[in-house]
């Protein structure tokens, strides 16, 4: 199953994606908990697993014979919807770095004994087809990290690695933008050959401007994307600039949920991004950044694309 929030007309929606493009409207096809209107897919999540298979099997219902849902005004046309962020309403937004060996090559640093973790400003996200902006005070080495983003589904505080992986309630893709100029001592800390401690501070602040955090398009459901052979393709202009595995991580992703936990205490609708492999532009020979004009789309297997256009600030 995928779950989108959407927007038709005034108001915005959680939704899930019928096999026909079009969209279920789960605010009017789900039943009511505790009279309480489902307002968000981060909300649905919050009522448990039984919850989505509910949903999951009446999207099945749905697609099979969808004459009855179009009569009561439960499907919308994914031609007249706006994809929103897919968890509906702000949401904490966890990153990990350096889970994948090939990036900590290209940006010339030791792949680290432990994670590298942080917490990115909800208020960076944007959905699908909305702009990054380039901002005035950094506009010139703007930099893409497609990125596989698991989503939490359950309360998840000190669990182990075994476990961990059940509270997963599925995946969405992540953009984490970075305006690389905004910490040059960074950069020039990097091409001497090494990465100091004290530039971690910097590293988080260059990826805090509006907009550069694109989320979408969908949350999809565990069953909906094999981890092992799913392929991510980031794409600048429709040219390919990034292409890996994101399930081949150089340590075991359910490590890194396990790891955030012990500290921070993730709810569902949260998102934890495992970041990038090789191929950001920063890496390029000669470094390749968006510029005005540009469209960015990163793409997964099993879960769908996820593109913005990117234009100066104004």
């Amino acid at each position: 199953m995928k779950l989108v929030t959407y927007r038709h007309g005034r108001t915005s929606r959680p939704g899930a994606l019928l096999a026909s493009g079009d969209i279920l409207d789960l605010r009017k096809a789900l039943p009511e908990q505790d009279d309480e209107p489902l307002w968000s897919v981060a909300q649905l999540l919050a009522r448990g697993p039984e919850a989505l298979r509910d949903a999951a099997a009446l999207v099945k219902e749905v697609d099979a014979d969808p004459s009855s849902a179009s009569e009561r005004g439960w499907i919308v046309s994914g031609q007249s919807a706006q994809l929103l962020n897919p968890l509906g309403q702000p949401t904490m937004l966890w990153t990990v770095g350096m889970m994948y060996p090939e990036h900590a090559e290209e940006m010339n640093v030791p792949f680290p004994e432990n994670l590298n973790h942080a917490l990115r400003s909800a208020n960076a996200i944007v959905g699908p087809g909305e702009p990054v902006v380039l901002p005035r005070m950094a506009p010139d080495m703007v930099d893409w990290e497609g990125e596989l983003a698991l989503v939490i589904g359950a309360p998840t505080y000190r669990v182990s690695p075994d476990e961990a992986m059940d509270y997963v309630a599925g995946y969405t893709i992540y953009n984490d933008i970075g305006a690389r100029d905004h910490c040059q001592p960074f950069i020039d800390e990097i091409r001497s050959g090494g990465l100091s401690a004290g530039m971690s501070g910097l590293n988080l602040l260059y990826k805090e401007f509006p907009t550069f955090s694109p989320v979408g398009p969908c949350v999809a459901t565990a069953d909906e994307i094999d981890l092992d052979s799913a392929v991510l393709r980031t794409t600048l202009n429709g040219e390919t600039v990034q292409e890996f595995k994101p399930g081949h991580t150089g340590r075991p992703i359910a490590d890194a949920v396990s790891y955030m936990s012990q500290v921070c205490h993730m709810m569902p609708g949260d998102i934890l991004s495992l970041g990038t492999a090789e191929g950001v532009g920063f890496a390029k020979k000669p470094p390749r950044y968006m510029r005005p004009g540009d469209e960015i789309t990163i793409t997964v297997d099993g879960i769908g694309s996820l593109s913005n256009p990117v234009v100066a600030d104004t």
